[in-house]
């Protein structure tokens, strides 16, 4: 919310697209909010989508609406990104992203997209290896989310876009998650530390903070403090 007043105060006009269910008596200040969970019943979640699908439902209806072009650009490309996003959101496939899945992991078995086929190949995955969505989802996904958890999420769009220089960018994405986890385990050591004293005081849910720790690796701490104390858990940083 604050970085909308911020931007809105620039003269920045905001539209959020989304899939998560929101907190409707806080949504923020932007011009436009994009989510199919948004004004529905906030009992009905049955519909799933990734961000990735709902971005390019937005788009195509922008070019049908100002380009009078109906054209849907299916083709391997887009169904690939398609798998990896759905792949990256973990979501539910029902329906729709069933589908998308399906179609996209065969075009990912094939892919002659140059960030890609470089990713694999730092990911040292072999030219004949099956590639599968466990494979995708423990070997070359977390590269890919790593940019946006260290801040610097361009580089994964960088890796798509380019035909060029392609396994440089591929390697500083394994580079950069192998930096993610060292500050992961680092954080989760001092909160395991933390958490251990505090669930002796309250044993039924733990909320651990410290002053410094990395806000992107946060996500994954809790849920790994929660694999190991099976308790809830909130954990925070300034």
């Amino acid at each position: 919310v604050d970085k909308c007043i911020t931007l809105i105060s620039r003269g920045y006009q905001i539209l959020i697209l989304d899939h998560h269910i929101p907190d409707m008596n806080n949504l923020p200040d932007a011009d436009v909010i994009v989510d199919p969970k948004c004004f529905a019943d906030q009992t009905d979640t049955d519909y799933h989508a990734c961000g990735g699908v709902i971005a390019a439902k937005v788009m195509y209806q922008l070019k049908c609406r100002y380009c009078n072009n109906t054209d849907v650009p299916i083709n391997h490309a887009t169904m690939e990104l398609a798998a990896l996003c759905i792949l990256s959101d973990i979501i539910p496939l029902t329906d729709e992203m069933k589908v998308l899945l399906e179609y996209g992991m065969i075009c990912l078995r094939t892919s002659d997209t140059p960030g890609i086929q470089a990713l694999f190949i730092a990911c040292g995955i072999k030219e004949n290896t099956p590639v599968s969505s466990h494979l995708l989802v423990f070997t070359v996904i977390p590269k890919l989310n790593a940019a946006g958890r260290m801040g610097v999420s361009s580089l994964g769009v960088k890796l798509f876009l380019s035909s060029t220089n392609v396994a440089y960018l591929a390697q500083n994405l394994v580079k950069l998650n192998s930096t993610r986890k060292e500050i992961e385990n680092l954080i989760f050591t001092e909160a395991l530390q933390l958490a251990s004293e505090y669930v002796k005081i309250y044993p039924h849910s733990v909320v651990v903070y410290k002053s410094g720790w990395h806000s992107g690796v946060l996500g994954i701490v809790a849920a790994r403090l929660l694999r190991e104390l099976w308790v809830h858990v909130i954990v925070l940083t300034q």
